[in-house]
């Protein structure tokens, strides 16, 4: 990867080291300071043939083993969604425990870091990056997410994005290491079309695409030179792909789900959800336009000047890359449901393909776009770097506020187990003033995962799921904490 200065030809030096245990750490401090939200409850219990949208029955059973969560994700498969792969994993998270998630998902995330600067590396898979080039990944990450906590902080949700993320990076530079150097990182045909299957089992709104542009490199391999013996694992991978893809969309939980959250008035559909649906696109293209501008201009730009071969693949992967970005937010336009954190992974491919054009813009020297001698993008860059600290502070202050209101619930809690009154537990969910959470969420940069689980209604499923899972008789807030109001 390319600095600012020129290529890093060292390894991993005391810098590096230093900046990515201080990204570990503060990563895993968000997870420590993060409860157990809403999923998290129903997923620790053994999933049978239900609505997630009811109590759990009171003859749940928590899930104890692999064989629970298997049994687990074969009901879930066949009664609300595809998504075994991301949910295989929250089950063996919730089974073995919060303090295991909180040290595996932060190091997740750092590896999400080094996979980026691993495939804007063209493939090479080592240390030869500058430590800012990490920060400066981890910085656009920071900023241009919207929701950065259910993603990376929130149990379910983390494995259900930043663990799949993960998983399809890690296939697709099986590819692009093909693609700059012309080697096959695995050939057992077996291996890689169970990497395939895990990858493509994943997420709904890119996987159709990555098997299109897979599938357009191979057959122009093909075409121009024909695949050898080594080559044809590839097309073993990419028919793993395309199995784990139609696993996860062809699972009769997704149609149950579908039938049940519309009878139920959860899901819009027609015209409502079609609005819904461009409204939440617009506002996530006007955060990103000046990532997109930098990368269309860009790609403009140095198409027009003489490029080194190597260079050239290096700007039809960034192409290709922009391509996976905007495609997988236009498609959610129409989906039943489009929330913000769906366009996580479109994010993390459009900051590839902005490292892949800075990457040619350092060495090539050609483009009319340097960000580096533009004054404009240079106070914008500063201007950046001041809102990401303030932000980082002011999240970590108030995460540690949201560790404390934890914990004053679970004191609560605990009483009640051991001296139960046989009353319902009345809590108050915030009583360090996070009530506010517009506010306290704006100066985090919009990632304060949203923390309040109990209602004020105890017949709520959510309470009685929570009251289940701690073993009290039931459980709410007081009238005045409602925070759905």
């Amino acid at each position: 990867m390319i600095d600012d200065i020129g290529y890093v030809k060292a390894g991993l030096n005391k810098k590096k080291i230093i900046i990515l245990i201080l990204l570990y750490v503060l990563l895993w401090y968000f997870n420590y300071c993060t409860p157990l939200i809403f999923d998290d409850y129903v997923y620790s219990f053994s999933f049978s043939e239900r609505s997630m949208l009811v109590p759990l029955p009171e003859t749940a059973n928590r899930v104890e083993s692999v064989t629970d969560i298997f049994v687990s994700q074969w009901n879930h498969y066949f009664s609300w969604g595809g998504r075994t792969v991301a949910h295989t994993l929250v089950q063996l998270f919730l089974w073995q425990g919060k303090l295991l998630f909180n040290i595996a998902n932060a190091a997740c995330f750092i590896f999400l870091l080094l996979e980026i600067s691993w495939i804007i590396n063209r493939g090479k898979m080592n240390f030869r990056f500058s430590e800012q080039d990490v920060l400066y990944v981890f910085g656009l990450l920071w900023f241009f997410s919207i929701g950065l906590g259910d993603v990376f902080v929130w149990l379910t949700l983390a494995c259900n994005y930043l663990w799949t993320t993960v998983i399809l990076l890690g296939f697709l530079l099986i590819y692009i290491n093909h693609f700059f150097n012309g080697t096959v990182i695995i050939k057992n045909k077996a291996l890689i079309i169970g990497f395939g299957l895990l990858a493509g089992w994943t997420n709904e709104n890119i996987i159709c695409f990555v098997i299109l542009v897979l599938t357009f490199y191979l057959f122009n391999l093909h075409k121009s030179r024909g695949l050898s013996q080594k080559e044809r694992s590839l097309l073993y991978g990419l028919a793993g792909l395309c199995a784990g893809y139609l696993m996860l969309m062809l699972a009769p939980g997704n149609y149950v789900r579908f039938i049940r959250e519309t009878n139920a008035g959860v899901l819009l559909s027609g015209a409502a959800m079609l609005q819904r649906n461009l409204v939440a696109i617009v506002k996530i293209l006007a955060l990103r336009c000046i990532l997109y501008v930098y990368v269309f201009k860009n790609l403009i730009v140095l198409n027009r000047c003489r490029l080194e071969e190597t260079e050239k693949k290096t700007l039809s992967l960034a192409l290709a890359f922009t391509f996976l970005s905007f495609c997988s937010l236009v498609i959610m336009v129409f989906s039943p449901e489009f929330r913000f954190r769906s366009s996580f992974p479109g994010l993390i491919f459009l900051i590839i393909a902005v490292g892949l054009v800075r990457n040619i813009v350092c060495t090539s020297k050609q483009s009319l776009l340097n960000t580096n001698r533009n004054s404009f993008y240079a106070t914008l860059q500063k201007l950046t770097t001041a809102y990401i600290c303030l932000t980082l502070i002011g999240s970590i202050y108030v995460y540690s506020l949201q560790h404390q209101q934890t914990q004053a619930v679970l004191a609560e809690i605990e009483k009640e187990k051991n001296n139960p009154t046989g009353n319902t537990l009345v809590v108050k969910e915030r009583p360090y003033r996070l009530n506010d959470y517009r506010f306290f969420n704006a100066i985090t940069g919009f990632h304060l995962v949203f923390p309040y689980s109990i209602m004020a209604d105890a017949e709520h499923w959510i309470n009685k799921d929570v009251a289940l899972y701690y073993g009290i008789k039931s459980i709410r807030t007081e009238e005045k904490e409602d925070v759905w109001r």
